[in-house]
């Protein structure tokens, strides 16, 4: 007992503790302390540690990581992508750690043509699998709503509707409200003329972005060009209109000779007509493009990645989603095949928007057939 009370005793560190009180109570004890420590560790070091993640994968990705808005609450660096924290992003991380336990390519992003039919006579365009073929038959809108299904099973989390006009499908609303919003985000990709009479169907069916296409700074040259009569008036009341709702509101920019140089003025309309996010995609020499390739010296490349990234630094100006510098060498090269996928109005499975070569049709296949027992596809 002397020795118990002896000051020697009284110098002795919890750590040693142990030594002499090697009982359960004291274990569970010190495993209790060791927990308390961990989670305070978590609460003091975990914000500032997810913000360094979620900012260097951006800055890699995009090339910068400005938020493009607030939307419920949670931020959004960009509109194709889902919002951090939330649950069409928990599915796409889910997904993501699926396909790297199981070694399979998952893509996060399905384009999908709903309609072969356009308003719009475009010079430029290079859409290739939009052609009106009157020996094929469309997907009917059962087809069409059992591959939105099935692309959400697999975990894609983006769902983008496409070319030709989305909005002159009869059957574009009831496929868009089979998609579960709590496993994917959806992008219509519109040219905007029947987008003022539908925005209260679009806002009712949780559609998550709008994306217009503008092929001029000067709207009455985006009408000549478009061959569209009245565009641009019905685009700007469209515009205004979805202003009103929680979209996310994108302005889609098609390079090409005629408006190459028109950058900064873009730049100018978008922040003056309140969109969100600028995408900047390069011409594809595809189609009626096939031989009029854009002609953009290497040092006309560099000088418009400065001035992207001269914008993207700048909080009066909405973020660019760069697409020729996100398919290059310097982000995630391109993602046709792999994180990424198109499915036509006749229901083949190509690379992209823009391939001519389809490695199979969902009227024989199921899309999980398709894509992982395709060896050919790129990317599986």
């Amino acid at each position: 007992m002397e020795e118990l009370n002896s000051p020697i005793h009284h110098e002795i560190s919890w750590s040693k503790a142990h030594k002499y009180f090697k009982t359960p109570a004291m274990n569970l004890m010190k495993s209790k302390i060791e927990k308390l420590k961990l989670m305070y560790t978590m609460i003091r070091y975990s914000g500032s540690y997810s913000q360094k993640i979620v900012e260097t994968f951006f800055d890699k990705y995009l090339g910068h990581h400005k938020i493009v808005r607030w939307r419920d609450g949670l931020p959004i660096y960009s509109s194709f992508v889902p919002p951090i924290w939330s649950d069409a992003s928990a599915h796409l991380m889910g997904a993501t750690f699926f396909g790297l336990v199981a070694d399979k390519q998952i893509p996060f992003q399905m384009n999908v043509a709903v309609t072969d039919i356009c308003n719009a006579q475009c010079s430029h365009c290079s859409f290739y699998n939009g052609i009106h073929d009157e020996n094929r038959t469309m997907l009917s809108k059962n087809e069409y709503k059992w591959l939105i299904s099935q692309a959400q099973s697999i975990g894609i989390s983006h769902i983008g509707f496409v070319w030709w006009e989305p909005l002159m499908s009869e059957d574009f609303f009831e496929i868009l409200a089979d998609v579960d919003t709590k496993k994917s985000i959806t992008t219509l990709f519109t040219n905007g003329y029947f987008l003022e009479e539908n925005v209260e169907r679009l806002n009712k069916l949780w559609l998550t972005t709008i994306a217009v296409s503008l092929d001029s700074p000067d709207l009455h040259m985006h009408e000549k060009l478009r061959v569209l009569p009245w565009l641009k008036e019905r685009l700007i009341r469209g515009i205004e209109k979805a202003r009103k709702y929680n979209f996310n509101l994108v302005l889609s920019v098609c390079l090409f000779e005629g408006n190459y140089f028109h950058f900064s003025r873009y730049m100018e309309l978008a922040r003056k007509m309140g969109f969100h996010e600028v995408l900047l995609l390069p011409a594809i020499p595809t189609w009626r493009l096939k031989n009029k390739p854009l002609k953009v010296s290497i040092s006309g490349g560099r000088a418009l990645k400065k001035m992207v990234d001269k914008y993207n630094q700048n909080c009066d100006y909405p973020p660019i989603y760069h697409y020729s510098w996100i398919s290059s060498s310097a982000s995630l090269w391109c993602q046709g095949g792999k994180k990424y996928i198109y499915i036509s109005p006749y229901g083949d499975l190509l690379h992209c928007d823009f391939a001519s070569k389809s490695y199979g049709n969902l009227k024989d296949d199921t899309l999980s057939d398709l894509l992982f027992g395709n060896k050919k596809l790129c990317g599986f």
